[in-house]
């Protein structure tokens, strides 16, 4: 997915999957938002990454498929929105901090 290019990303046909939502928001907070995915083609372990926002904080999510993922993990808290990317070899996570 990395070599995507904005044509064939514009081309695809993405269908909704039935058993949506994939993830769960941590009680209880009601709120999971602003999504940023590793691919297993560019992941250091070939799993899926996920890393999104709850009123608490960016929590990380895993999976083999991207279907099923294993339960989220906060891992900065006050947090929000955060970016995950992969510069010069390392992986680094941007976000805002919240007060």
């Amino acid at each position: 997915m990395k070599n995507l290019t904005f044509e064939q990303f514009n081309k695809a046909d993405f269908t909704l999957y039935e058993k949506n939502p994939i993830i769960k928001n941590p009680m209880p907070s009601f709120v999971i938002a602003d999504p940023s995915v590793i691919t297993p083609d560019v992941s250091h372990d070939g799993l899926w990454h996920l890393f999104c926002h709850t009123f608490f904080g960016v929590y990380i999510y895993n999976s083999n498929d991207g279907i099923n993922f294993k339960k989220g993990k906060c891992i900065v808290r006050r947090a929000m929105r955060p970016n995950i990317n992969y510069i010069d070899g390392k992986y680094y996570l941007f976000y805002e901090h919240t007060r």
